[in-house]
This record gives structure tokens, sequence and C-alpha cells, in this order.
């Protein structure tokens, strides 16, 4: 005789399809019955969340929590509170940018990159060293919108993105955006990715001399 408890498991499993597939393939890779830690078992399996947002959480069925864990108290203020994120994308912001702004005064290269959450790489003269992070190095909008080095540009986005880096955005000709609105790590990552694509175009001789600092 089928339970009420059956009937809620059968239930379960019907409107959590996409986690079932993914708990088949963590079966094998986690000790856990598939989880990270014995803690997170759960019976039949667990669900699989692929975003949160204040007190709710969301699985890969588009199934809908409310999260009374809440990181055990880390996250009082609830998931990606737009505040918060957004502080955190500028600390990051800033530290991407002044690490390749170092690296490209480390190599005598003429250029910055400019902006918060949003870095916006800029070939040629420094004319200015604004104290807002925001403004170009430069007022001279034809520098920035349809600069002598965009070719330069074109060249470090390839290199870069030959080396893994794929927060990229190509606006016209020469010219694209590289996000920060990421993990220390990555930006760390990114920066090496940026130190070895300016070494290789050095070592190619596409970074030409009129960019160097005399």
């Amino acid at each position: 005789m089928q339970t009420a408890g059956d009937t809620l498991v059968e239930e379960y499993i019907r409107i959590h399809s996409g986690s079932l597939k993914l708990h088949e393939q963590a079966v094998s890779l986690f000790a856990a019955d598939g989880a990270t830690h014995a803690a997170r078992v759960m019976d039949p399996f667990r669900s699989y969340i692929t975003h949160a947002m204040g007190a709710r959480k969301w699985d890969v069925d588009g199934n809908a929590y409310i999260d009374f864990v809440v990181g055990h108290g880390a996250l009082i203020l609830g998931h990606s509170r737009p505040d918060v994120v957004q502080a955190a994308a500028r600390t990051q912001g800033n530290y991407l940018r002044e690490l390749c702004n170092e690296a490209m005064k480390e190599r005598g290269i003429n250029g910055r990159l400019y902006g918060r959450t949003i870095l916006h790489p800029y070939f040629g003269t420094v004319e200015r060293e604004p104290e807002e992070v925001s403004l170009a190095p430069t007022r001279d909008i034809r520098k920035l919108s349809k600069s002598a080095f965009g070719p330069v540009l074109d060249r470090l986005v390839l290199h870069l993105l030959n080396r893994g880096v794929d927060m990229l955005t190509a606006i016209g000709s020469g010219y694209f955006v590289m996000s920060a609105a990421h993990s220390r790590e990555d930006v760390e990552l990114t920066m090496e990715r940026f130190e070895a694509s300016l070494d290789a175009m050095l070592a190619e001789g596409s970074v030409p001399e009129a960019l160097m600092e005399k």
C-alpha cells in the first residue's frame, strides 16, 4: 500500500528531474552519496541550486526555496544584495585596474586602464591623472573612439582571449571593456594573463615605438 510519504517522494522526483540527472553524475564523483559533505546528504537526493537573491534560492528545475540557513548567519543580509555586490565589484575593479596599470608602467607602455566595475583599456599618451578613476586619461574623445593605436588593442584582445580571458566586449573597432566583477582569485589570474599578453606583444613587436615611454 502506498503511503503519503511515498507520494511525496514521487512528486519530489517528478519536479526535480534536472537535479536527479546531476545527482546521478555526482554519485560517481563525491563519496557522500553525491554530496560534498555528509551533512548535505538528502533522501532521495538534494536539489541543485543555480542562483539566489535575497532570501530565495532556485534550482535547475526552476523550483524556488526560502533559505532559512543563510550560510549559518554569514548571509544575514541575504543573497546577492545589490549594494553589497556593487561594493565588492568596485573593490575588485580597483584592484585589477591598479595591477594592470602597474604592469604597463613597468614595461614602459604608454596607456591606462580606467573605470570602476567595468575597465576600459586605453593606449596612448597619458595627458592627465584624474582622481576620479572612471575618467579617461585624455579629454580628446577622438583618441578614445578612433585611436591610432586601435590595432594594438585588437592584438591585446586576441592574446587575452587566447589565454582564456573571456570577459571582453568588442564595441566598434579597436575598443573593448574588461569586466572586474569577479573574485579576487579571478582578478589575480586575469592579471597574470594580462602581463603574459603584454610580454608576448612586446616580443612579437606589435607594440609600436610611439607607444613606448621615452
